[in-house]
């Protein structure tokens, strides 16, 4: 009980001064960190990496590539942000190239912006710079494609990944406040997307400890303070819906894992069944219902928070055994392949070595026009439950093909 009142206490600043979740405060940190003339002592390193991520597997877009980015001198970079309505400009006047940062933290996106962008870029800049190569990047919190096909996607997780890696690289030259605040940044992130560890470890002790006062915290959140999100999942899902029950919709069934006040964590039951109902997975024994994979609905509201988007989400998690993870991610994208199904794709470096979350579900967002309309919620988790089904189907019957890879004891208790 204390470990977890020290997490639910602990200080971060960004989170004190309710910016976590204001996506133009995000840009700012972001081209801050970008920007090599800035005072975080990591020059271009943050730039390169982050440009190279983004590129990388993008060589068919022509230039700059990744290896080209890799190999360059961006230390002239001139970032700007909120600028002619691009979220993050980044202009490279030696190399005469223009990256254009879409960030969507939480907003909707548009078509075609990359287009109209790049073309006031290029009236702008080329009567003095002479041609731009104009590349679009598409920053978004989740695995979401871009509506724009020209912007290449990449994911908050990747900047997880980054900066720690840049910190422990670069400690005797960055300064331990500009540490201690990118740090906490990269906390927020984490929780934003899910990759928090401290937080799988939390939510694990939260089940036990609502096992063990099942009744009294029942009465607690039946006469306590709920949503319209929540009440919504009580409606499609079934009223007072607790971990480990079960719930039907459209005659398939589904084994319910938690909620809050914006997320609803499932899974189908053929898939617990199939891969093994009472086996742990290292790696996992802490993340959502503890199982390889998870899926959920999750409310984005948009800025003024009377509108929003409903998404489905499946993932795979942060399995300990590489091997394993990787013919599962392999296994999912090769049925889907051959059923020709428009409903899911893993990102590029899904399988790749420390990856620990991949999404996979595609066409998976409804818009909601009132985010405080219990009907209009609960029709959107049942429009998107139906649209996912054939793929539920799909993917049941393989998961018996990873139960060898299970084990009847916790690990991580052993540990």
């Amino acid at each position: 009980m204390s470990k977890m009142e020290a997490y639910l206490n602990r200080f971060n600043p960004i989170t004190t001064m309710r910016m976590e979740r204001m996506e133009i405060r995000h840009s700012a940190i972001l081209a801050w960190l970008l920007d090599p003339r800035e005072t975080h002592g990591l020059q271009d390193k943050f730039l390169r990496t982050f440009l190279c991520e983004a590129m990388r597997g993008q060589g068919h877009l022509g230039n700059p590539t990744a290896l080209e980015i890799s190999q360059a001198d961006l230390r002239d970079a001139d970032v700007r942000r909120e600028w002619q309505s691009i979220d993050i400009f980044i202009l490279l006047p030696r190399l005469n190239w223009v990256f254009i940062i879409e960030n969507k933290f939480q907003s909707n996106q548009h078509e075609g912006q990359l287009a109209k962008y790049a073309e006031r870029v290029k009236s702008i800049f080329e009567p003095y710079e002479g041609a731009l190569k104009v590349r679009g990047i598409f920053l978004t919190l989740y695995e979401e494609p871009p509506q724009d096909e020209s912007f290449v996607p990449i994911n908050y997780s990747a900047i997880c990944e980054i900066l720690p890696n840049l910190l422990d690289q670069h400690s005797e030259t960055i300064r331990s406040d500009v540490g201690m605040f990118v740090r906490h940044y990269v906390e927020i992130i984490r929780e934003a997307t899910g990759m928090s560890s401290e937080r799988d470890e939390m939510a694990g002790l939260a089940r036990q400890l609502y096992r063990t006062h099942r009744k009294v915290l029942d009465f607690i959140m039946e006469h306590g303070a709920t949503t319209d999100f929540l009440l919504a999942v009580e409606a499609a899902f079934g009223e007072n819906i607790a971990s480990g029950d079960d719930f039907e919709i459209q005659g398939r069934t589904f084994m319910f894992s938690d909620h809050n006040n914006r997320q609803a964590s499932f899974l189908p039951r053929s898939w617990v069944d199939n891969i093994g109902a009472e086996l742990y997975w290292e790696g996992c024994e802490y993340w959502w219902a503890g199982y390889p994979l998870i899926c959920w609905v999750q409310l984005h509201e948009d800025g003024d928070s009377s509108s929003g988007r409903l998404s489905l989400y499946a993932e795979v998690g942060p399995l300990s055994n590489y091997e394993f993870r990787k013919s599962l991610i392999e296994r999912i994208d090769s049925i889907s392949k051959d059923k020709d199904t428009k409903l899911v794709g893993f990102q590029k470096g899904s399988t790749e070595l420390g990856k620990k979350y991949s999404k996979f579900l595609k066409n998976n967002v409804v818009q909601i026009s009132d985010t405080q309309n219990i009907e209009e919620l609960e029709k959107a988790v049942n429009t998107l439950m139906k649209r996912f089904i054939p793929v539920f189907d799909m993917l049941a019957p393989i998961m018996s093909e990873f139960t060898e890879h299970g084990t009847v004891e916790n690990m991580a208790d052993k540990g």
